[in-house]
């Protein structure tokens, strides 16, 4: 004890009864709590006034005594901190903030310092203050488990932001270089604003597609760099365990892959496992805006109008894989049958079921999908409740084993102490009523879970008829449904649109173009509408989708180019506008690859004439090279709107280049002046069409 005129001259056993009987103040284990208490008397620059404070304060002391009863964590944050002891008074303490709140506390706290190891230290030790106040107010049931997550959740993401901008201006001062940002998404738990006391954090780094290499080195750097802090133990600690595993190709991939190349993963490779943990990513630090872009352009794979039912399939056997590495454990939280684990697969199967059907269901919080569950008629009020109060009850106590000592814990300890103080934290008298009660609730929910966590869910979900992404679902035979379908695709489409006229005829090639694996089935299930518009903008979309059809049931690598076609805006318009041109010019690209590979290497082209340009004719395959310029020429008429005299103008143009080529490589020098080339008919009048003969 600390001696001094500010030491106690009473028991410090006899100050610890008289405190707790003066206040009446409830405790789980009176040892345990004692033990805490002296620790802090023995710790405190002034025990004499903390005492007289203790005597003088109920809430106060009810605060601490709460602490020094239910934790070792809460208590070492004290010991280590004796002046967070005042934050225990302060009439702010049971305050909810938000993210803007905590943003603005942790750019007020790093202002303060000077100094990168300062700075960062200071926001450690903001996260422990909060830590405290969140936590007591937790255990005495001030805060429930939803607003629990969202403080902690709010906490987290400023601090991510504001680690990244110290790191950030550290580096550019160091290196003297201006360094642009990336997004950082949170997927998991953050991503969920469902996040625990000491959960990992699941992190993807995602830079700008426009960057160029020197900035792209350094970003690289600024990331690797803010890893480091963020997993780095100081004399305050550390911020996160961080988990970059979810990023595009895993452990295996870079660290910050650019936009286009993400975007290009999760839609051509990914495995259904990684689309579904799409379901939880938000853009929590850096470029904010680049993060919501590519969600934007991930939503329909995310929730796809109709998933087929072998990604179902995976859903379930994740799961099943999941349950297999877990011993048959009552007692176990998280991942055994029955557990936390359950109810968010279960939320998520709903949510790629159903996300597109009711846009609701786009959401990243578990409760908030289960509320949303019931209001639509997807769960009954029963299930609800039995998933609602099991998902709360469990994590509640996932809660308490975590604050109890600071360690990730999905499971009761085999220490009867701390499951005597876990118990009567919850609520009950003895440890038997509380592993009882666990039970109970792990049965609920599994018998809720058995129930729609199956393939049954899908033939539900199929009934469920929900636009012209149907179609992907029919069988080749029926051909009246799409029909339906079709004419509904027709009267919901912009009026400035063009609509599919032959309804009969365009029924049987959307069936045609629908013909492939299953990889590119699910890929044209969530693009055929957007697909559909575009037809619907050319001068005949019954034309148009006739000639694409045939095309793409003819291409080798059909999977492969399809998404390639779509994520490319530029070939994509070239290809329907040759669909509404010419299948000519389609039939060419199908039999000769190399042309296809020229259209996706060329960018737009643009050029007022033909006449001017100099034409390199290869004198061993001269029918190539003019295929190619006539895939120029086609490529700035339909692209730059220019008219049909245009077109044939410059088709005759390339015809007398053709002529002249040959007239100069096959005629002697000494019979030029004495033979001439006559054009006749529509190549002397300058209008040769693309299948022309001269």
């Amino acid at each position: 004890m600390n001696s001094g005129s500010n030491s106690l001259s009473i028991n410090p056993d006899s100050l610890f009864y008289s405190i707790i009987e003066k206040h009446n103040i409830t405790i789980t284990d009176a040892e345990f709590t004692k033990s805490n208490f002296l620790k802090i008397l023995d710790h405190s620059p002034s025990p004499y006034f903390l005492c007289s404070d203790l005597i003088k304060r109920p809430l106060f002391a009810y605060r601490l005594f709460t602490i020094l009863s239910s934790s070792i964590y809460l208590t070492k944050i004290l010991l280590q901190h004796p002046n967070y002891m005042d934050l225990l008074s302060s009439v702010n303490f049971e305050i909810n903030l938000s993210l803007e709140d905590y943003i603005t506390e942790a750019r007020k706290t790093t202002e303060i310092f000077k100094g990168f190891e300062n700075k960062i230290n200071a926001l450690k030790r903001l996260k422990l203050r909060e830590h405290l106040r969140i936590a007591t107010r937790e255990i005495q049931g001030n805060l429930d488990l939803y607003n629990c997550s969202l403080q902690l959740s709010f906490l987290y993401e400023a601090l991510l932001r504001e680690v990244l901008n110290v790191c950030h201006n550290y580096l550019e001062a160091k290196l003297g270089k201006k360094i642009p940002f990336f997004t950082v998404f949170a997927g998991g738990k953050l991503g969920g604003r469902e996040i625990n006391y000491c959960s990992d954090v699941d992190l993807v780094f995602i830079a700008p597609q426009e960057i160029d290499y020197e900035d792209f080195k350094l970003l690289n750097k600024l990331a690797r760099f803010y890893v480091k802090v963020l997993s780095d133990f100081t004399q305050e600690g550390f911020f996160f365990y961080v988990d970059l595993n979810l990023r595009p190709e895993g452990p295996d991939g870079a660290l910050l892959p650019k936009k286009d190349t993400s975007i290009e993963y999760w839609k051509k490779w990914a495995d259904p496992w990684e689309w579904q943990s799409l379901i939880k990513f938000r853009p929590v630090a850096g470029d904010i805006i680049l993060g919501k872009e590519i969600l934007k352009s991930l939503n329909k794979i995310i929730y796809p109008n109709f998933p087929l039912e072998n990604r179902i399939e995976h859903i379930i056997k994740i799961k099943e894989r999941i349950e297999n590495q877990v011993s048959d454990d009552s007692l176990e939280l998280k991942r055994s049958a029955g557990g936390i684990r359950d109810i968010e697969f279960l939320c998520q199967l709903f949510q790629t079921l159903y996300g597109y059907v009711y846009p609701e269901l786009q959401e990243v919080n578990t409760i908030k999908v289960l509320k949303v569950l019931l209001k639509f008629n997807l769960i009954n009020l029963d299930e609800f409740n039995a998933l609602y109060n099991g998902y709360i009850f469990l994590r509640r106590i996932e809660h308490l084993l975590m604050i109890y000592n600071n360690q990730i814990v999905h499971e009761l300890s085999k220490d009867s102490e701390q499951n005597a103080i876990i118990s009567k934290l919850m609520g009950f008298s003895s440890e038997n009523d509380l592993i009882n009660a666990i039970k109970e609730n792990k049965e609920k929910i599994r018998k809720v879970f058995e129930k729609h966590f199956n393939k049954y869910s899908w033939f539900k979900r199929k009934e469920l008829k929900k636009g012209i992404s149907q179609i992907i679902e029919l069988d080749g035979s029926d051909l009246e449904s799409v029909k339906k379908l079709l004419i509904d695709f027709n009267n919901k489409i912009l009026k400035d649109l063009k609509v599919f006229s032959n309804i009969e005829e365009s029924s049987k090639y959307l069936l045609l173009l629908k013909v492939g694996s299953t990889k590119f089935q699910e890929s044209l299930s969530y693009q055929l509408e957007d697909l559909l518009i575009e037809i619907c903008k050319t001068n005949y979309p019954d034309y148009t989708l006739k000639n694409l059809s045939l095309f793409l049931s003819n291409m080798k690598g059909k999977d492969t180019f399809f998404q390639v076609l779509m994520d490319n805006k530029y070939l994509k318009n070239l290809i329907l506008s040759f669909s509404n041109f010419s299948p000519y010019l389609l039939s060419k690209i199908v039999n000769e690859p190399e042309y296809l590979d020229y259209l996706i290497e060329t960018k737009e082209t643009n050029f007022e004439s033909i006449n001017s340009r100099e034409i390199i004719f290869n004198p061993k395959n001269i029918s190539s090279s003019i295929f190619r310029e006539i895939l120029n020429i086609s490529q700035c008429y339909l692209t730059n709107m220019r008219n049909e005299t245009w077109l044939q103008k410059e088709i005759s143009y390339l015809g007398q280049k053709l002529c002249e080529y040959c007239f100069d490589q096959n005629i002697p020098e000494n019979y030029k002046d004495k033979i001439a080339i006559l054009a006749l008919g529509n190549f002397a009048t300058t209008r040769l069409t693309i299948t022309s003969d001269l």
